[in-house]
This record gives C-alpha cells, structure tokens and sequence, in this order.
C-alpha cells in the first residue's frame, strides 16, 4: 500500500490530522483508525484481522517523501465532470479577497484549513471558460463538498507553498 500525495485526498488528509490531534500515534486504536482511513476497512473488519494480518497491513504502509517544493502548480482541475481552475494566467497569485477569507479561516480554526484553502483557490468555469468568482459562504461550502473527496494533497501543497511565502 503505497501512501504519497497523489493518493490521500483532502479530506483523508483531515482525517489524518484529526487522528493526529487526538490520540497517541503508538496505541492500537490509532493503528486501527489508521487502516480505516487508509483501507476504507470497516473497523469491525479491522477489528477481526489475525494479528499477524494487522500487522503486515501496517508494515505495508509506505510514506513517501517528497520534496513538495518540485511539485508544479496545477491552474485547472477537473473533478467529477467538472472544471476548476485558480486563475485565468499562466501563473498564479493570491488576491486581497482570497487572503481575507484565508486568514480569518486560519484564526478561526489554524490547524484545519485544507479543504477552506482548495474551495476558494479553485472556482468552477462557465460555459466560454471564465472563471466563476463566487466567495459567498454558499459557494464555498459547495466547492469544499465538490473537491473534498476527489482533490489529492499533490495538487493543493504547491498553492500552500505559496500561501507561506506570502507571509514571510
């Protein structure tokens, strides 16, 4: 079982990080959530695997690392018949409005934001291919639900990258 960017989606990854926040990463709950989000296993499932079994699922589990500074940053993505892109130019930029909704999400909730950050990057495109820019709470949740589940971490981290040089 291979784990890299390009395979946990985000809200796998918030999954990751909630885990994360919540328990001690050596108990075997931990392990058994792990798997769970790794495996889509239910944990009754997990729960009734011969140790052995338990244990070559958890040695199997591979993480990747990857210099996310290389990854490209990707300024259209189609996701369930849909297109999304972050901006109408060969590279992007962060605009006042973007920043303003970013740091009052991050204040409000710092260590969760993944999902926030890809729904107000990436807006759907109308018919003639202009993007849509709509901020409103409405249109951000939707965006969040959209991309949430088919959106990998490989494609929001170079838009963090850029986030984190904003504020340096």
């Amino acid at each position: 079982m291979q784990v890299n960017l390009s395979t946990i989606t985000l809200n796998k990854f918030k999954a990751f990080y909630d885990l994360s926040q919540v328990s001690d990463n050596n108990d075997i709950e931990t392990s058994i959530q792990l798997i769970h989000i790794l495996t889509d296993k239910s944990v009754a499932e997990i729960e009734e695997l011969e140790l052995d079994e338990f244990k070559a699922i958890l040695n199997s589990v591979n993480y990747e690392n990857t210099d996310t500074s290389s990854l490209p940053v990707i300024i259209e993505y189609k996701a369930n018949d849909k297109v999304y892109k972050s901006t109408n130019k060969d590279t992007f930029n962060f605009n006042v409005k973007q920043i303003n909704l970013l740091q009052g999400i991050i204040k409000a909730n710092a260590n969760n934001y993944i999902e926030d950050l890809a729904a107000i990057i990436f807006k759907p495109i109308d018919e003639a291919g202009n993007i849509i820019n709509d901020y409103s709470d409405e249109a951000i949740a939707q965006r969040k639900q959209e991309l949430s589940s088919v959106m990998t971490m490989n494609i929001l981290i170079p838009y963090l990258n850029l986030l984190h040089k904003q504020f340096k």
